[in-house]
């Protein structure tokens, strides 16, 4: 696990008294993802420099395309915003989720 990785699971665990249990390095559709909500359905990713090419971009997309097709939807976020921007990468998280959940109530 990378030190920003560490750092998003500890952040991760905290949801757990909302109900929201993130297991990590998830078995997903041929992959293993970082964390994932299973009752959510979402997978969440951290990013490093790599992703950024194009080739790797490229691959995330087919990645994250194969992942819906699974039923989850992806939230990827670089190491810097894990890094720098801890509470905002989680309330994007926690609006994921409450968007995940209106859906399966519809």
């Amino acid at each position: 696990m990378t030190p920003h990785e560490a750092k998003l699971r500890v952040a991760l665990r905290s949801l757990r008294g909302a109900g929201h249990h993130f297991r990590r390095q998830v078995a997903i559709g041929g992959f293993v993802v970082d964390f994932a909500c299973l009752r959510a359905g979402l997978v969440v990713e951290v990013d490093g420099g790599g992703h950024g090419r194009d080739e790797r971009i490229a691959a995330d997309q087919r990645r994250d395309a194969i992942l819906a097709e699974q039923g989850f939807v992806v939230c990827r976020f670089t190491n810097h915003e894990v890094a720098r921007q801890l509470p905002s990468v989680i309330d994007t998280i926690l609006a994921r989720i409450a968007e995940r959940q209106k859906q399966f109530e519809a």
